[in-house]
């Protein structure tokens, strides 16, 4: 057998395309947007369209894209209308350059 050395690559830092935000911010829903995204989300549960992922479910919209642990299928599904106002509002209030372009739910179901 010949002894080959693994030549390593350094990683590189990607920039991302956007600033990162951190801000917290309490009741910037409005309640009929509250009451809109749980209906979403109950009948994607009832539906059956969560994954079941490390303990709990998920479920992704628009352009794909991996991270550690997703089981999640990699391909384009269209991003719900229920969530265009929110995404715009986002888009408003944060001043970016392009609207998100992938949604990604997480649901925690409550055990009893």
């Amino acid at each position: 057998s010949e002894n080959r050395r693994l030549e390593t690559v350094p990683k590189q830092r990607l920039k991302a395309p956007m600033k990162p935000y951190e801000v917290y911010k309490e009741q910037y829903l409005s309640q009929d947007q509250l009451n809109c995204i749980a209906d979403l989300v109950g009948s994607l549960r009832d539906g059956g369209d969560f994954i079941s992922e490390n303990g709990h479910n998920v479920v992704q919209f628009g352009e794909p894209y991996g991270y550690t642990g997703s089981k999640s299928l990699q391909e384009f599904t269209q991003i719900p209308p229920e969530l265009s106002p929110i995404i715009k509002k986002l888009t408003t209030d944060l001043s970016l350059e392009h609207e998100p372009n992938s949604v990604l739910i997480n649901h925690y179901p409550s055990r009893p």
